[in-house]
């Protein structure tokens, strides 16, 4: 009798020669034995095939479709293929720390309700040199708010219960760039539990060459916009429009690029709207704004006015007293004058060249 792995990794890829082997190996190296390793070669043309049999590794098993498929079709290919209870994702050019599936595993298993479990993670380049690292939502109202502007979940760090994934579907097949985003919103839709641990357990690579990327402004951002327009319907009494829904992508992950100033102050009344729905408090809702607001204010200005918005803040907080969370007037105030300051430099009132 043949035993079952706990867990499948599975990976799709499509002429990843470059970078498997540092993906291949994160897998194979983990603390946590007892997984299959499925790889969904989605008809490369260039070495992929050659690196993935040079690993002779019982646990990998090698799918080739017949034809390129895209990612989605072959992550679904992948979940009919995979014979664990539980899958863990990742793909080409990204890697897994070594306790990564020991830490999921065990956290998933003492907490049965929790059907999808991603972690934090950092980012970096195609040489290998670390941005940032990236902290997603890790309670139930968090994700929840999120599903409305962003993905809350980072689908190359997750371990997913492969029964009730099956049971909904699997990835939907219309999604070419977003179908994780999609999985996530009708997991919740269907009561479904999702969670996200603390710990910087996986990382991914920021390549102008990845599929993300090349479909970063297509494709995604209709995707985008479709699945957050659902969610508001799904989630709360709202109804919002296609453009609406655009519009709260463009704010949230565009930087307000393409927006004018009134869509920005309709699509932030829109927003809290949509967040109160939810029984979300005054000051995660500001919390949201205020740091977009200073996230599109650093990213458009020069040092001078860095350094004058950063004093503001400072003396008003130290003058007053300020506890960041309670006092909303400050809050409101400073939104005001972000939002003047962007006005005036998509009009070029401001000379940066100085």
């Amino acid at each position: 009798m043949i035993t079952k792995p706990l867990v499948t990794v599975l990976m799709a890829v499509y002429n990843g020669e470059r970078y498997l082997r540092s993906t291949i190996e994160s897998i194979l190296n983990q603390t946590f034995t007892d997984f299959e390793f499925v790889i969904v070669n989605d008809g490369s043309n260039d070495s992929t095939v050659e690196v993935i049999k040079s690993y002779k590794d019982h646990r990998i098993i090698l799918y080739n479709n017949k034809i390129n498929l895209g990612q989605t079709k072959s992550w679904n290919t992948g979940l009919h293929i995979a014979r664990g209870k539980y899958i863990a994702r990742i793909d080409a050019g990204d890697v897994s720390m070594p306790m990564r599936l020991k830490r999921q595993v065990t956290y998933i298993q003492k907490n049965p309700e929790i059907t999808v479990v991603g972690t934090s993670a950092f980012r970096y380049t195609d040489s290998w040199k670390v941005i940032d690292v990236v902290h997603m939502p890790n309670s139930k109202l968090a994700i929840l708010q999120s599903m409305f502007f962003a993905n809350p979940i980072i689908h190359i760090s997750v371990l997913m219960q492969r029964e009730a994934i099956l049971h909904i579907g699997g990835y939907d097949e219309r999604y070419h760039v977003l179908a994780d985003y999609e999985l996530w919103s009708r997991l919740l839709q269907n009561n479904y539990q999702l969670s996200n641990l603390g710990e910087i357990l996986v990382g991914y690579m920021i390549s102008p060459e990845s599929f993300s990327m090349k479909n970063i402004k297509g494709k995604s951002f209709i995707e985008a916009s479709k699945i957050i327009q659902t969610n508001v319907e799904k989630f709360t009494s709202l109804s919002i429009s296609f453009e609406q829904a655009s519009n709260i992508y463009k704010m949230f992950t565009f930087n307000m690029n393409g927006l004018s100033l009134d869509e920005i102050i309709d699509t932030e009344k829109l927003f809290i709207r949509i967040l109160k729905n939810v029984n979300t408090s005054k000051s995660d809702i500001d919390y949201f704004l205020i740091k977009k607001y200073i996230k599109y204010v650093l990213t458009h200005i020069k040092e001078p006015i860095n350094k004058l918005i950063f004093q503001y803040v400072i003396k008003s907080i130290f003058a007053k007293s300020f506890c960041l969370f309670s006092y909303l007037k400050f809050f409101n105030n400073l939104l005001r004058l972000s939002q003047s300051i962007f006005w005036k430099i998509k009009k070029n009132l401001f000379d940066f060249t100085c």
